[in-house]
């Protein structure tokens, strides 16, 4: 049941005093799905009963009533709220936001000034127009002036029109420089602006939480909020291969982190958890199994082939790109914490955090699965010994410092084994034929349906060196008493059945430069009449 503040106070004491306070998110432990913050109150009250009023900025629609907590000498008593609170905003400001104001409102008064200075320069332009065309408009008399009177007012009205005009391009190249100066300092106003909105500075009018205490004696008191939030992470891999004569991966861990929408955490001490609170906390008791038959519906072919295509198509994985800054792992049994050693701002927008880096001795093997790839891939095997599980997430694997690619790094237990894909090797080509497909019995009558069907996959070695491999493919094989399968398979494969997967087999093959080998298949299969066959060679 979600619980939400009535916007209105219950009957209480009169206060000496409200007080408005900020809140600010001072510290947060944050889980894949979700967040636990502190929010923290610092003010100076004097003894006696007071109502404490702080921004209402995720206190709505909690699932269960925050923890608080005070100072000693301070206790807490009505938790409420009110809605419409007019007042300063600047008098809710935390540090951040009052610096990040003070930083826009000052450049605000530069543009202001130099718009000013833009506009006086324009003036001056303007007049020395009006001077120039007054010049330009002087006539000599019309009643037939002398000649040194007509030379000197000639010389004068030279002389005026040449000092205008040079005053003018002075005039136009300054109101240019000043124009230019007004853009720069429009631009880092509105940068400003933006990053104190990305604060999230309180509105002039707010709901606001009311908190209700009695304050034994006048003391700088200190009252703490934890509330669920929305935040998740998730882990990031590097995964550095070094190959060779003692090969080794070296995993940098980093997380991923991102906070809910209009959220803005400054400078706060974070810890990363790998608990998940919203999942359930106790078991699913059990309820009535009753089983029941009934006559299946039957499917039709096309609905059948369209099923298994749609089974067969992989899924697309849409990931969002991240912004990039050590965190060692503590571990309590119960679960897995990054206490990251320095503050941290976290925003909606994603932030990545080193956490620590780890070195792993591995072994090294080629797969190889021409069923499905043209290539066959180098294998990074290992325990991991690191005393802690590797989380799951995504990973950036490299070569030998090549980029190979990215891959899902699965979840590996403390002492767990794994095998990690570390990026193909070109110069082995794989390739698979299905080469002959025959199908039924000859004659009118038939009493049963075969299928014979011949397959073949090759390993060519196109390196300049002697590759050691395993290539993998599935035998087919059946459970049903009236499908009879037979194999014929020409190199017997190495091992079969791996990791109890029926019929998945293994042929280990060492292959010079050059060299290509080669695995022939033939399966034939039987079943009765008017059945039909579900098989994808």
């Amino acid at each position: 049941m979600r619980l939400a503040f009535a916007f209105a106070l219950a009957a209480t004491p009169l206060f000496a005093e409200d007080f408005h306070a900020a809140a600010p998110v001072t510290a947060a432990t944050v889980f894949p799905d979700g967040a636990l913050v502190t929010r923290t109150i610092t003010l100076d009250l004097p003894a006696g009963n007071h109502s404490i009023l702080v921004p209402n900025d995720g206190f709505e629609d909690l699932d269960s009533l925050p923890r608080i907590t005070a100072s000693s000498g301070v206790t807490i008593g009505t938790l409420g709220a009110r809605r419409g609170v007019t007042l300063d905003p600047a008098a809710l400001f935390t540090p951040a936001q009052t610096q990040a104001k003070a930083q826009a409102d000052a450049l605000e008064a530069e543009v202001t000034a130099q718009r000013d200075l833009v506009t006086a320069a324009q003036g001056a332009i303007d007049a020395l127009e009006a001077q120039r065309a007054f010049i330009t408009a002087i006539r000599p008399p019309e009643d037939g002036a002398e000649a040194a009177t007509l030379t000197e007012l000639g010389a004068l009205v030279a002389s005026q029109t040449g000092a205008t005009l040079e005053a003018l391009l002075s005039a136009r190249q300054d109101l240019r420089a000043k124009i230019e100066t007004l853009e720069e300092l429009q631009a880092a106003h509105k940068a400003a602006q933006a990053a104190f909105d990305r604060l999230n500075p309180p509105a002039p009018i707010n709901d606001m939480l009311t908190l209700d205490v009695a304050v034994a004696q006048a003391q700088h008191a200190t009252i703490t909020i934890e509330l669920p939030a929305y935040a998740e992470w998730a882990p990031l891999y590097d995964l550095h291969l070094s190959t060779g004569d003692a090969p080794s991966l070296t995993l940098e861990r980093k997380a991923i982190i991102v906070a809910g929408f209009d959220q803005h955490w400054q400078d706060i001490d974070l810890t990363l958890s790998t608990v998940a609170p919203s999942n359930e906390a106790g078991p699913d008791m059990p309820r009535p199994n009753m089983a029941s038959i009934h006559t299946p519906a039957p499917l039709l072919r096309n609905e059948m082939l369209e099923t298994m295509r749609m089974a067969d198509e992989p899924m697309l994985n849409v990931e969002a790109a991240p912004k990039a800054f050590t965190a060692t792992a503590v571990i309590d049994g119960v679960a897995v914490t990054y206490a990251y050693p320095r503050k941290i701002t976290l925003g909606q927008d994603p932030t990545i955090l080193t956490l620590d880096t780890l070195t792993i001795p591995v072994n090294t093997e080629v797969h190889a699965s021409p069923r499905h790839d043209d290539t066959a891939f180098l294998m990074a095997l290992f325990t991991n010994e690191t005393g802690e599980p590797l989380l799951s997430g995504d990973g950036s694997v490299l070569r030998d410092e090549h980029y190979m690619g990215q891959i899902d790094v699965p979840l590996i237990l403390a002492g767990g084994e794994a095998t990690l894909p570390m990026g193909p090797i070109e110069g082995l080509r794989l390739s698979h034929t299905i080469a002959r497909n025959e199908t039924g019995d000859t004659g009118i009558l038939t009493k049963s349906n075969t299928r014979e069907q011949q397959i073949s996959f090759s390993v060519e070695n196109l390196t300049d060196e002697t590759q050691e491999l395993s290539a993998f493919y599935p035998l087919v094989f059946s459970e049903q008493e009236d499908l009879r399968v037979a194999l014929s398979v020409s190199p017997q494969p190495d091992r079969t059945d791996l990791e109890d997967k029926r019929g998945v087999s293994a042929w280990d093959m060492t292959l010079p430069a050059g060299e290509t080998k080669t695995v022939n298949i033939t399966a034939r299969l039987d079943w009765p009449e008017g059945q039909d066959l579900s098989w994808r060679p």
